[in-house]
């Protein structure tokens, strides 16, 4: 049995040597290793800065989660004015958004309120000792450096990451908080794009830069379309064949060649015609454009599959080319994406936010609070007039069904459609008449009041 083994490993072998597979210098793939690098916070900023594509990689999911912000649920009219109006004060909107923006950026952004609770800024932030919210700061990955310590309690929701940072921020000079330990109680974190634990370790407990999967197709995309818009310019050229050019340029006349040239081109301006002499040959080659469509499709095709992003955002055309159905299916897509990022990314910084201001000493309507107040984000694709309408001819006809078989009563299809602040597909039941067993609403009203006696 072993001996077969051997001959089966000596006959791979050899087929090894005789086609060059597997061996080095030979197979380019034994050469092609992956290895994870670092994007510096330099090379981020030059991409993210020079290239078009780049800049919509990283901004544009952000953008649309925050364009239509949230609504409230469950939250009295006072409480939410005047948490929209804190929001407002601090800027808090922008801040998320520039916050989110790094975290694409760099690997990681964050959010830190800067409060009045009179304590030190390295230790834990108690909600209950907050008297008032001073201003939001917005931080990249970059300006907030982990102080060695990480939290090493497997029952705290941080577990792993650090306990505290050093914060040196950007933009010139120095602020009063450089150099501060902050506690991690202070720091709202917004991740950046996942890496393994150990990569995420070595890089300073932050994630990757969106820049970091995607420069290589971005640059092939720039690439390929820059060197084919240089193409027209080139693709035809003119040959000249004249006796004793390269004597003429060893004996120092180039000038007189020059001369020739530039006659050569004049008479072809001027009468459209070439005068040459009795021994030259004036050729015009034109070199074959095909193939290079099909190359710029693949390589846009490659662009939108690394940034995974359709082409109606990424290129402002569907994937056939233009914004038919293909094109709706794709953008739908891209909602779906951006409502889970949504939730992925930005939902705890808001809930965070909104559990310190309405946790501040100096929130006056905190007897008005509902423990069950929570919040969801405005759909991010707005319907036009003639979708609402169809949308609720449906529901009308539904709740026209429901009526008529006895489900619901015409009251109950009111109040749920019309009875909030706007319109509501969401259907509120009677529970009074479900709980004293009128099942029939049609039914005569007399008959139920005999029933009750």
């Amino acid at each position: 049995m072993l001996k077969e083994v051997a001959k089966v490993f000596r006959l791979d072998g050899w087929f090894n040597i005789l086609t060059g597979l597997g061996l080095k210098n030979k197979d380019k793939r034994v050469n092609a290793d992956v290895e994870f690098v670092r994007m510096t916070e330099t090379d981020a900023e030059n991409l993210y800065s020079a290239d078009d594509i780049a800049g919509k990689v990283v901004d544009r999911i952000p953008d649309d989660g925050i364009r239509n912000w949230i609504e409230y649920e469950n939250a009295a009219k006072e409480v939410e004015a005047e948490i929209e109006n804190e929001f407002k004060r601090l800027h808090f909107r922008e801040r998320l958004l520039s916050a989110w923006i790094w975290a694409r950026l760099y690997g990681g952004g964050a959010i830190l309120p800067i409060v009045n609770d009179g304590q030190p800024m390295n230790t834990p932030l108690v909600i209950e000792r907050v008297k008032r919210i001073e201003n939001v700061l917005d931080l990249t990955s970059w300006e907030l450096i982990p102080s060695g310590k990480t939290i090493t309690d497997p029952r705290m929701a941080d577990f792993g990451l650090p306990a505290s940072y050093n914060i040196y921020t950007r933009g010139g000079g120095s602020s009063q908080v450089d150099g501060f330990e902050i506690h991690h109680t202070r720091v709202i974190r917004i991740e950046g794009v996942r890496l393994p634990k150990m990569k995420f370790q070595a890089n300073n407990y932050w994630g990757d830069s969106i820049l970091n999967k995607t420069k290589n197709a971005i640059r092939n995309y720039a690439g390929a379309f820059d060197s084919a818009a240089g193409l027209p310019l080139d693709y035809r050229q003119l040959v000249i064949k004249m006796p004793g050019l390269a004597a003429k340029v060893a004996a120092g006349q180039e000038e007189q060649v020059k001369n020739r040239i530039d006659l050569l081109n004049m008479t072809r301006s001027v009468l459209n015609a070439v005068l040459l002499d009795t021994d030259e040959e004036f050729e015009q080659k034109t070199y074959s454009l095909a193939g290079v469509p099909e190359i710029l499709k693949q390589t846009s095709a490659r662009l939108v599959a690394a940034v995974d992003m359709p082409h109606t955002i990424v290129l402002g055309e569907g994937g056939s080319g233009g914004l038919g159905n293909e094109g709706v299916s794709e953008k739908k897509d891209y909602f779906s994406k951006v409502a889970q990022a949504q939730e992925s990314k930005i939902r705890r910084p808001i809930e965070r936010m909104i559990e310190l201001i309405q946790g501040a000493q100096a929130f006056v309507n905190k007897t008005k609070i509902d423990p069950t107040m929570t919040f969801k984000f405005r759909p991010l694709e707005i319907e036009s007039e003639k979708e609402i309408v169809e949308k609720r001819e449906l529901q009308s006809r539904a709740d026209a069904a429901y009526i008529s078989a006895g489900v619901l009563m015409p009251e109950e299809v009111a109040v749920s459609r019309f009875g909030g602040a706007k319109y509501s597909i969401e259907t509120t039941l009677d529970k009074d008449r479900i709980e004293d067993g009128d099942a029939d609403p049609a039914a005569d009203p007399s008959a139920k009041a005999d029933s009750r006696k």
